[in-house]
């Protein structure tokens, strides 16, 4: 059973700096595949990024005024109904008045 045991040790130290040299060499790649994937994006966002907020800004100020005109649009029909039942009831008024 020792010396089984030292085999697994003698095994696994001959194995560990292959190992170690292959997964620091792996993760340099990955980091470099990493940098290469984020540098386009980053790119792309930058660029798109700008555009989609003056998009935004003009989407706003187009709904901001479209709200108001509704509003403005709103006001002038409450006041057209408020002049249309004062002049029928003054019509309406008008022969008992003639009387």
């Amino acid at each position: 059973m020792n010396r089984m045991l030292q085999e697994s040790v003698t095994e696994y130290n001959d194995t560990y700096p292959i190992m170690s040299e292959k997964a620091s060499a792996s993760s340099y790649t990955l980091s470099d595949t990493a940098r290469w994937i984020r540098s386009p994006l980053w790119n792309v966002w930058s660029t798109v990024l700008p555009i989609a907020r003056t998009v935004l800004m003009k989407f706003t100020e187009s709904r901001d005024f479209a709200d108001r005109e509704l509003q403005e649009a709103r006001k002038i029909a409450a006041g057209a109904g408020t002049g249309l039942a004062a002049s029928t009831s003054v019509a309406f008024m008008a022969p008992t008045a003639a009387m």
